[in-house]
């Protein structure tokens, strides 16, 4: 058996359910300078992903926070 790692089978948006795959986040700061980058595997849901993302940010003391997001996104 293949070992896929953070690669796992997963919803796929491209109808390819063939392929793993990984979900990565990045935040960036106004000017667009990466300051954090988060991955998952490939079939975490959006609940576990949206909760550690807020869990790591919440300590920043940030003035504003933008979620951008595509429309698999609920």
């Amino acid at each position: 058996m293949v070992q896929l790692g953070f690669r796992q089978y997963g919803h796929s948006k491209d109808h390819r359910p063939d392929l793993p795959q990984v979900l990565i986040g990045m935040a960036v700061t106004r000017e667009g300078i990466p300051i954090r980058v988060w991955s998952w595997p490939g079939s975490t849901g959006e609940s576990p992903l949206l909760r550690q993302v807020r869990d790591d940010l919440q300590g920043w003391q940030l003035g504003r926070v933008v979620w951008v997001a595509d429309r698999g996104f609920s």
